[in-house]
């Protein structure tokens, strides 16, 4: 996360924050050539899981024939031995004992870590927007029930960076939390410019505001991850709500950006310039975006690479030039990319 130190407002403070982080990364983070450095932590049984599972990983054309949902309802038949490299690769863990080690040693090399449990809404199969290619995996919502167990694991998550990780953050899928279908209406109503409908996103909402409060409590923070078009005005609409109630001293919720979106760049310039007015903490997570498909079906997304590129330096500098100026305001930079 960064805050940069409050200085003297300058034309050209953005740019020297910016190339003050450049050099600091330099020095003191890892670098992406270095494989000594990068790879000095790992034993060799890691390093040999990891060269097979990325090396099994270039195969996925298989996959992509497959009709959304085969890959879940085909692992039950996989057998274990061929299913754990994988999962042990890019999963830290099932619950709190398993992620504890892992988390112990990233701290140990100074990262700190961003527990994320992957679950959001499955779009229709029938509505024309494709879920392969390069697009976020999305899951089926079955019930109300299973949004509370959702709910609880989301609770754990936080418990733990509160135990293994007091700087880092857990992630939020607010699809994962209540029926995607209820979020579509209400971002529709949001689009045409109505008030969301009475007890639209009550079940929602509440499970939201009791997670952030449990955020607050412990002092820890939570990212409420961006989702699918469809679904992301009626997110901001929550997010926005509880980080009026919630960010008061610092940002304990951060809502996240889309670059690759046309008009991202004047709704990061109003929720900041909102939530300077009403004296409180504006924290916002930058990602470049992953719902390639959904965004160009509904006509928003950008014309090119480096027109998202130019979108998402512009957006990083706005928020280190505001913070350089005195803001309250702390940007959590995502790049995806050695960039």
């Amino acid at each position: 996360t960064t805050r940069a130190p409050q200085t003297a407002n300058d034309p050209t403070m953005a740019g020297r924050v910016l190339q003050g982080l450049r050099d600091a990364a330099l020095r003191t983070r890892p670098i992406f050539e270095d494989a000594s450095t990068a790879f000095a932590g790992k034993e060799t049984h890691e390093l040999a899981r990891a060269y097979a599972v990325l090396t099994g990983c270039k195969y996925y054309g298989f996959v992509d024939q497959l009709s959304p949902g085969a890959v879940e309802r085909l692992l039950p038949y996989f057998p274990r031995w061929a299913v754990m490299p994988f999962f042990s690769h890019f999963v830290a863990g099932e619950n709190e004992q398993e992620i504890a080690p892992v988390m112990r040693r990233l701290r140990s090399s100074k990262v700190e870590g961003i527990l994320d449990y992957a679950a959001e809404a499955k779009l229709d199969e029938d509505d024309g927007r494709s879920t392969s290619g390069a697009v976020a995996r999305e899951y089926a919502f079955s019930s109300e029930q299973a949004c509370e167990l959702n709910a609880r694991t989301f609770s754990q998550a936080i418990s733990a960076v509160k135990n293994f990780s007091p700087m880092g953050f857990a992630a939020l899928k607010v699809t994962a939390l209540g029926d995607p279908a209820l979020l579509e209406q209400a971002s529709e109503e949001i689009r045409g410019g109505e008030k969301v409908s009475p007890g639209v996103l009550t079940s929602i909402e509440r499970r939201l505001r009791k997670l952030a409060r449990q955020a607050s409590d412990l002092g820890v923070g939570v990212m409420v991850d961006a989702e699918s078009y469809q679904h992301q005005p009626a997110i901001d609409h929550m997010c926005k709500q509880l980080q009026r109630e919630f960010n008061l001293r610092r940002p304990i919720v951060l809502n996240t950006y889309q670059c690759y979106l046309s008009g991202s760049e004047a709704r990061l310039a109003l929720d900041a310039a909102v939530a300077k007015d009403l004296g409180v903490a504006f924290g916002a997570k930058l990602v470049r975006g992953a719902y390639v498909a959904e965004a160009r079906a509904a006509g928003r997304l950008r014309g090119s690479k480096a027109e998202t590129d130019a979108a998402y330096d512009a957006a990083a500098a706005s928020l280190l030039e505001a913070a350089a100026a005195g803001d309250d305001v702390y940007a959590f930079l995502c790049t995806h990319n050695a960039a």
